[in-house]
């Protein structure tokens, strides 16, 4: 069955493309070697795979999680799913002024406690050192014809896979134009509303204006040969009604303003607030594209295709069995010439040791013609490539003349056998 693989030997090297298989054998036998025990023998090494799933994302960026579920991580995560529900035009929809206010603070409230935390749990996570090696690999990803036997079982689905990452998509896809339409929505609602109140300002001071023109006129009705007790009544009266009126417009006037600031408060706290969900849904979209790793195998948002990882298994015995594993070489002879394991991998291989040291993973059989040492290419494969790692310097003559010494001895015998 043809199926995405990719490759066991990566990064930056001078090997020839049909010189990566010899490389590949020489490397993981080479390292079975240093693994033996002295007591032990070497039963056998199988090339099995470590099936992954890549969730797309956008269709160049996938979410990748292996389908073993050798680990799972809870980690938190902004979710905007409400917020982008808001809708100013139809949520602030204009009444009486403090109906406006009230539906203001009750728009506040929303735009802040909307950007909620969440945790999420990735079932099959693998830790970015792990993820960035396997990265590399990507560029020399290819479609291989791979058997069922030897691949592990998959215990996360691809639906499981698909619907686990639905909600990091979901962020990662927030409408970020609605979002920017809505924030310069609120300062003309706004704005609109002060214009109404700014309105009222000028009707209650027009008002006063006239008020102050009609007592003027009293006041000239006033004359000095009124008797003292018609002036102090009149007068009286007209103080009495000045400051009525004034105490009123004052009153209005004050109310007016405390309105007028109450709106504009909270105009920039909500404008802030946008701003503030722009920020997170920016820092909330790149921690998701750093979770991710590039790839266009699939254009369909959400949708998990199948990608192999190749791991050796190799099989000691001494008094009981023992298996170890070996996942790809990420070489870099731009540093350093020699076939050492990257962090990472070197991390996986001792999960895979810790979990599965006495039994093999699921879904792998230990089937005789999969066996590398019972195959009649491994020899000439493993001196072809032995030959590559001298002629490169990654090996010196010591250690070439003590692996080719040890493993023709050992081809010798199972052939013999």
């Amino acid at each position: 069955m043809q199926r995405l693989v990719l490759p066991f030997v990566g990064g930056n090297h001078p090997f020839a493309r049909a010189d990566l298989e010899s490389i590949e054998v020489a490397g993981v036998l080479m390292s079975a070697e240093d693994e033996k025990k002295k007591k032990e023998k070497f039963l056998g090494i199988f090339k099995t795979y470590l099936p992954l799933w890549i969730v797309s994302i956008d269709g160049s960026n996938g979410i990748m999680v292996e389908a073993m579920i050798l680990n799972s991580e809870k980690f938190r995560m902004k979710r905007f799913d409400k917020t982008v529900e808001l809708d100013p035009q139809r949520d602030l929809a204009s009444g009486s002024f403090s109906d406006f206010t009230s539906k203001l603070q009750h728009y506040e409230s929303k735009i802040n406690s909307y950007q909620r935390e969440e945790k999420i749990e990735l079932n099959g996570y693998i830790n970015p050192t792990i993820a960035g090696e396997i990265r590399i690999l990507f560029e020399k990803l290819e479609q291989q014809n791979i058997p069922d036997l030897g691949i592990m079982s998959q215990r996360l689905s691809q639906e499981s896979a698909e619907l686990m990452c639905t909600p990091i998509i979901s962020v990662f896809h927030v409408q970020v134009n609605k979002i920017l339409h809505d924030l310069y929505q609120i300062p003309i609602i706004v704005n609109t509303q002060l214009l109404q109140l700014y309105d009222e300002f000028r009707n209650i001071t027009s008002e006063y204006v006239n008020k102050m023109s009609e007592l003027s006129q009293k006041v000239d009705s006033l004359e000095e040969t009124d008797s003292f007790k018609v002036q102090h009544r009149k007068a009286s009266n007209i103080i009495t009604e000045f400051t009525s009126f004034r105490d009123t417009k004052d009153r209005n006037i004050k109310k007016l303003f405390s309105q007028w600031d109450e709106i504009r408060s909270l105009n920039e706290k909500i404008q802030q607030g946008y701003l503030n969900l722009l920020d997170s849904v920016f820092q909330t979209k790149n921690e998701i594209l750093d979770l991710s790793t590039p790839f266009s195998h699939t254009s369909l948002r959400g949708q998990a295709v199948s990608v192999l990882l190749p791991i050796y298994v190799a099989i000691f015995q001494e008094k009981k069995s023992r298996i170890t594993y070996f996942p790809p070489l990420i070489l870099d002879f731009a540093h350093k010439k020699e076939l050492t394991r990257p962090k990472g991998f070197e991390f996986l291989k001792r999960e895979f040791e810790h979990k599965y040291s006495s039994n093999l993973p699921p879904g792998i059989s230990e089937i005789e013609d999969q066996n590398l040492l019972l195959n009649p290419h491994t020899q000439q494969n493993f001196n072809d490539g032995v030959h590559k790692l001298r002629e490169t310097k990654i090996i010196g003559s010591n250690t070439y003349v003590r692996i080719m010494d040890s493993y023709n001895e050992f081809f010798r015998k199972a052939h013999n056998s």
